[in-house]
């Protein structure tokens, strides 16, 4: 679909998504716990109205944003940050629902699903996917696309059960030869277009081997237009203030608008919805929420921030504020595989790992890595993309005379959530410690 040409120069918010798992054999042992896997040709599958649809899906959201927060508080890399929980736990449930035995349990405990119900999970993720996250234009303001792919070796056999479970959250199944590198330009070309051009390159030359038996993507593209847009004739050069007391001056969006808006003890909290206001249904489910600390020399932006604004979000009120945005782009590319490790998922990439339900025939496999890649753009013209015990929140009520003023000067956190009811899913979720970086 056309978007109409004025709308574009208005105000986009553009980003893009990738998790690649790739996985190689073991060496010529007996697959681990064969038979006793709960994913397999002879499992049965879960029929379309079996189960609680609704707790499943709302299982499939809590997990994605409790291992997403988890996640951005153990990564250690410096400076700006995106990633898309979103992305990475549709490859994660994926590879859980082939995984058995401790690898299974270990997994679980990763995504904070080892309370859930198995067969809840199978359909929440299967809807998280293919109803929540599916390929579609929302409107003319809001496109979203998830595509999920499993590329396997042409002599490996996988199991009738989990190529089902691929197929069942939205995935394709493809052949790829990794003993030649056209394998690995394969991969990446799909991550191309599914990305539209914005990320080119997840898997370089060194990343996939002739022991590589298969590679798992899952690619999230997301591409909005703000309902309140800014005007280009407003940006103007203002300084943003680093951490370390240092300034620059960087392009910063302005406008006065009333937009939903709260303030704790800690920080300010502004949700800038996605969507066209004038249209009968208003702005879409889809928002940036723009986190900023109170402390303008923080140099720790810690995950609880996002978790104070999980707890208030719905109490956020329609204010008038004078906001100041700096136009920002972040790509960051994520190495998991030790920091997944560290979670809790170890077995997994070691020669113990049970994947029995995605392979039944020896050699078993492992996970050799994951690689996520995510794109973040947001300005004005037309780019493509915690509660501390005891805080006290402070509603803004009704904002008279003066605006709130919501002046992003200094690091700040943001995410971009698609909200159903009283639940919110964060698709990105990442950090601005310097728009110059």
């Amino acid at each position: 679909m056309q978007l109409n040409n004025r709308l574009w120069r208005n105000a986009l918010a553009t980003a893009q998504t990738v998790a690649a798992i790739s996985c190689a054999s073991v060496g010529p042992a007996t697959n681990p716990a064969s038979g006793q896997t709960r994913v397999g040709s002879e499992t049965r599958q879960i029929s379309a109205t079996e189960g609680d649809s609704a707790t499943g899906v709302k299982v499939a959201s809590a997990a994605n944003n409790a291992f997403g927060l988890q996640l951005y508080g153990r990564l250690k890399e410096k400076g700006n940050l995106a990633l898309s929980p979103a992305s990475l736990v549709m490859s994660l449930s994926t590879v859980y629902l082939g995984a058995a035995g401790e690898t299974e349990r270990e997994i679980a405990t990763t995504l904070k699903l080892e309370s859930a119900d198995r067969a809840a999970v199978e359909k929440g993720f299967e809807l998280f996917a293919t109803r929540e996250l599916a390929t579609k234009t929302r409107s003319e303001a809001v496109q979203l696309s998830l595509a999920n792919c499993l590329w396997v070796r042409p002599d490996r056999s996988i199991r009738p059960g989990f190529e089902q479970i691929v197929k069942n959250l939205g995935g394709q199944l493809k052949k790829a030869d990794f003993n030649q590198d056209t394998a690995r330009q394969t991969v990446n070309r799909w991550v191309a277009e599914t990305t539209h051009g914005k990320i080119q390159q997840l898997f370089s030359a060194e990343d996939l081997s002739d022991q590589t038996e298969f590679v798992l993507g899952s690619a999230l593209y997301f591409r909005g237009l703000w309902a309140a847009p800014f005007l280009a004739q407003n940006t103007k050069s203002l300084p943003f203030h680093r951490a370390n007391g240092s300034a620059d001056a960087v392009a910063t969006m302005h406008q006065v608008t009333k937009l939903p808006y709260a303030h704790t003890n800690r920080c300010q909290i502004l949700k800038m919805p996605y969507g066209e206001s004038n249209q009968p249904n208003g702005p879409t489910p889809f928002s940036m929420v723009l986190i900023l600390p109170s402390d303008p020399r923080a140099a720790d932006l810690p995950s609880d921030f996002v978790s104070e604004y999980l707890k208030v979000g719905a109490e956020l009120k329609p204010t008038k504020v004078s906001s100041f945005i700096p136009k920002f782009k972040i790509e960051c590319r994520l190495p998991l595989s030790k920091t997944l490790a560290a979670m809790g998922m170890k077995q997994a990439f070691t020669d113990r790992a049970d994947f029995s339900g995605i392979v039944d025939k020896p050699p078993p496999v492992r996970l050799q890595q994951l690689v996520h890649q995510a794109f973040v753009s947001v300005d004005e013209r037309g780019t493509e993309a915690a509660a501390a015990t005891g805080t006290q929140f402070y509603p803004a009520g009704a904002s008279l005379g003066k605006p709130v003023e919501f002046r992003a000067d200094h690091p700040f956190l943001f995410l971009i959530e698609v909200r159903h009811g009283e639940d919110t899913t964060i698709l990105f979720l990442g950090r601005v410690i310097d728009p110059k970086e």
